[in-house]
C-alpha cells in the first residue's frame, strides 16, 4: 500500500518540475496523475493507466503522465508498449509547449 505521504510527495515534485520548466499544468491533469500514481502504489496497473492516459487527454504535453503510463506497461510484461510510451514522454519532454492532437 502506498504511504500518503510518499504520494503527497510525488505531486509536489511533480508540481515543482512541470512549473520550473515555465509550463502550467491544468489541475485536471494533476488530479489524474495523483490518481494514477496511488493505483499504480497499489499495484492496480491497469486502472492506473487510464488514469494517465486521463492525464494526457488533458494535457498532451504531460510528460511526466507518459512516464506512469510506461511503468505501468513494464510492470504488466508489455515492454513494446512502454518503451513507446516512454519515446512520446522524451518527445513532448524536450519540446516545450507542444500541444499536439495525438500525442498520447
Amino acid at each position: 500500500m502506498i504511504k500518503k505521504g510518499s504520494l503527497i510527495l510525488t505531486v509536489l515534485i511533480a508540481l515543482v518540475v512541470v512549473t520550473s520548466c515555465g509550463r502550467a499544468v491544468s489541475p485536471v491533469a494533476l488530479k489524474h496523475l495523483a490518481e494514477g500514481q496511488k493505483l499504480y502504489g497499489l499495484m492496480q496497473y491497469e486502472d492506473a493507466i487510464k488514469e494517465f492516459n486521463e492525464a494526457v487527454k488533458s494535457q498532451p504535453s504531460f510528460s511526466l503522465a507518459y512516464l506512469g503510463i510506461g511503468k505501468c506497461l513494464a510492470e504488466t510484461g508489455r515492454f513494446d508498449d512502454g518503451s513507446r510510451s516512454q519515446e512520446r514522454r522524451n518527445h513532448v519532454r524536450d519540446r516545450p509547449g507542444l500541444h499536439r492532437k495525438g500525442a498520447g
